[in-house]
């Protein structure tokens, strides 16, 4: 019990019964007060409440380009409630003064003056003031009470009265986020708590954007530790606008920081509507803030990556993971940034494209060749073998590019059949093909067409492709840029071989790096089975198949590898490998091969063993038998072109230079001499005015062979050892003698001298 004054200054306690009718008389005046505020300013509210309806606020229009409108109907509702409110206290102070009310229409309000003038008599509090028991928010809460009780009575208003966000298929981030079907939503004030008449539309919600905002999950890029940002870390979002279209949308989560700008305006950027209202564009950023469950590991670039004690192989759209692989709730790899147009598509069946394009092309060496280079592209990052590949070269209209297509295809769209496709042809830049390279790591390389690549630049393009790894480059800070590395086979095309298009300049580690193949395996075809005369009518039927059939194979071989594991690649390759080499044909070159040769003989033992593996995982229907006797084939075809085995390539293609160099100077830098009563002399009077000055020429030129001085020997082997050279032309019966001395002595004009003799009719023209 509580004290109250004696009339005569002292305290006594309160009875219960006190207290209990002075708190019914404080609630009944304070109901009837709010009552009376209410009938006040109901007329007013009624008529703006009518107003918000026919604004269609919700509907998705986009007459209104923004909702800041509402800011100024809830300043103008705001008004007339805080002098209705005014107005009222003014009136009615106190308890006593409500009491005195005159009979007022509304039976509540009649039976409750009632109840509070029977109650005054029982307490003594009938002149305390509204303001004093109460405070202004109070007060406020009461009115705003009642006018929500007065709209959800009456018929017109109760179906627009929600007590959930507007729209359907509605979806909560958090406490204070939220989506549905008319656009994005922030908890704000309801209407009782200090909302305009507009949340009672929402329940109190705020629209943020006309345009749906889902947060679907947060990333992280691979390989980076998880407190460090650097512009990594993304929020992801679905976007759907108002006519259903979706699209994904990403935000780095340094764009939120501060007053979250940036993040705005790149979504307004993306054709979000962002609404434009007081505290709406913060609001929003509050909500983009919001962090799903879902993680996403972005992974930098596709191909093979090894994740804590697993492999996993990325695709452009979906990362195969290794089947024992423990599987975080939540958390998904992708790749990241991903293109657009990846030329990875996928259509038809494996046993479709085994039917259509594999099986009817059996026996075609260029055919294996051109799928063993796309077999054995995921298999590099486990075969210890550099990068490199083939260049079919051969004339026009003999089946090059499309052997190509055929192993293309097992990945997506070859070149030729749309804008989209697996492969490119050589007319790029250096930046473009560094950017293509990491595209098909692990995956392979199709360049058609060698004549439009750019010559001054081509054999740098393909030492950066063999190799995989651009050169070294700075930050802006000075240090060491992350470098990316791509595994990389090719498989290039042209009229021109390598060597025929880039030059003399052409270095043997491009040669080696890129093999010329001679395509024509039997005159105007490049197929064993398809003559000539067929190859236009063979290939219509075959590009058709190809449109329909692709892609599907690839990643078949894909999920297989990654269920194998890098261990049992290993294996296999090795012994598919060794069994390869071991072959009497390989083996019998193999066996005398220089270092140079043998990279390049170890190479087709790697896609040898790729179609074998192939073969067993029955995504190949060859025999291995075939699979083997066509890169046999193609082998042996690069040796015929290349010359010698157990030569240095630079050596051969050195002496080949000489040769040339020799034979062009035979006219001007040669005494031509011939045998005349058992005494050499010059042929003509050109030659008589040589003889005076012999020292000036090359040597002497007789009618079986060909005699270069020493000294003229070492100029034309341009900084090549010259018993290198003379080996070389030993061997090609080209040079008499040889051994530890490969000049010897000759009768020429006036007596003998030593020369390196050749043989005139050995001699290329």
């Amino acid at each position: 019990m509580s004290r109250r004054p004696r009339t005569s200054g002292q305290l006594r306690l309160r009875t219960a019964e006190e207290i209990t009718n002075e708190q019914t008389v404080e609630q009944l005046a304070l109901r009837i007060w709010a009552t009376l505020v209410a009938q006040k300013i109901l007329g007013s509210m009624s008529a703006l409440m009518d107003e918000l309806i026919e604004s269609h606020l919700f509907d998705g229009s986009d007459e209104e380009a923004d909702e800041g409108w509402l800011d100024d109907r809830h300043r103008h509702e705001k008004k007339i409630f805080d002098e209705a409110i005014s107005d009222t206290l003014d009136a009615y102070r106190d308890f006593t003064a409500i009491s005195d009310l005159p009979r007022n229409p509304d039976p509540i309000i009649a039976g409750g003056i009632e109840q509070l003038k029977a109650g005054l008599v029982k307490c003594a509090i009938g002149a305390t003031t509204f303001r004093e028991r109460f405070s202004r928010a109070q007060l406020e809460q009461l009115v705003k009470r009642n006018l929500l009780a007065s709209f959800k009575k009456e018929p017109k208003y109760r179906e627009h009265v929600r007590e959930e966000v507007p729209g359907s298929d509605v979806k909560k981030y958090g406490d204070r986020g939220c989506t549905s079907s008319k656009g994005t939503f922030v908890r704000r004030a309801d209407y009782v708590g200090g909302g305009g008449l507009d949340a009672l539309l929402t329940a109190g919600w705020q629209r943020v954007a006309k345009d749906r905002i889902d947060p679907v999950a947060w990333s992280h890029r691979f390989g980076f530790e998880r407190n460090t940002e650097r512009q990594r870390w993304r929020h992801h979002f679905l976007i759907t606008a108002q006519n259903g279209q979706q699209s994904s949308f990403q935000l780095s989560r340094e764009s939120l920081a501060g007053t979250g700008a940036s993040a705005v305006r790149s979504l307004m950027q993306a054709g979000v509507r962002v609404v434009w209202r007081e505290g709406s564009r913060k609001a929003l950023v509050q909500f983009l803030h919001f962090k799903p469950k879902r993680e996403i590991i972005r992974m930098p670039r596709v191909g093979w990556a090894e994740v804590g004690s697993h492999w996993i192989f990325v695709r452009p759209n979906e990362v195969i993971t290794a089947p024992g692989m423990s599987s975080a709730k939540n958390v998904k790899y992708e790749l990241d940034a991903t293109a657009a147009r990846h030329g990875l598509h996928i259509a038809g069946t494996a046993a479709a494209w085994a039917a259509e394009i594999a099986a009817p092309l059996r026996g075609n060496s260029n055919i294996a060749l051109a799928l063993a280079t796309f077999f054995a592209a995921p298999l590099l990052c486990f075969a210890n073998e550099p990068g490199g590949g083939n260049h079919f070269c051969g004339k026009s209209s003999i089946g090059k590019t499309m052997a190509s297509a055929v192993g293309q295809s097992i990945y997506g769209w070859p070149h030729e059949l749309a804008d989209d496709t697996v492969g490119v042809t050589w007319a790029g830049s250096e930046a473009g093909f560094d950017a293509f390279a990491l595209a098909r790591s692990d995956i392979g390389l199709a360049l058609d067409e060698i004549t439009r690549a750019k010559r001054g630049t081509a054999e740098q393009v393909i030492y950066t492709l063999a190799s995989g790894v651009k050169g070294p480059r700075a930050t802006s800070s000075g240090g060491l840029r992350e470098t990316a590395h791509a595994h990389a086979l090719v498989l290039s095309t042209g009229e021109r071989s390598l060597v025929d298009f880039i030059g003399p300049s052409l270095q043997e580690g491009a040669r080696k790096r890129l093999a010329d193949i001679p395509a024509e395996v039997q005159a105007g075809s490049a197929f064993e089975t398809i003559p000539p005369d067929q190859i236009h009518s063979a290939s219509k039927p075959l590009f058709d198949s190809m449109k329909r059939q692709h892609g599907v194979v690839g990643r078949d071989w894909q999920r297989h590898l990654v269920g194998l594991g890098p261990d049992q690649i290993k294996a296999q390759l090795s012994q598919h490998r060794e069994a390869f080499l071991a072959l009497a044909d390989v083996h019998a070159v193999d066996a005398k091969a220089h270092p140079q040769v043998r990279a390049v003989i170890n190479r087709f033992a790697l896609f040898a063993a790729a179609l074998r593996m192939a073969v067993a995982a029955k995504l190949l229907p060859w025999t291995i038998e075939e699979t083997d006797a066509g890169i046999v084939a193609c082998m042996q075809r690069w040796v015929a072109q290349r010359g010698n085995l157990d030569t240095a390539g630079e050596i051969v293609r050195a002496a080949q230079r000489v040769e040339r160099e020799l034979v062009n100077g035979l006219g001007d830098r040669f005494i031509h001499i011939h045998r005349i009563d058992g005494k050499w002399t010059p042929i003509s009077e050109d030659d008589k005015l040589r003889q005076r000055t012999p020292e000036l020429f090359d040597g002497y030129a007789k009618p079986d062979h060909v005699l270069v001085r020493p000294e003229a020997w070492r100029r034309y082997c341009n900084g090549f050892d010259p018993s290198d050279i003379a080996r070389q032309f030993e061997r090609h019966g080209a040079l008499v003698g040889g051994g530890s001395k490969a000049s010897k002595s000759e009768q020429v004009i006036g007596g003998s001298g030593r020369f390196y003799v050749l043989v005139r009719a050995a001699l290329t023209p």
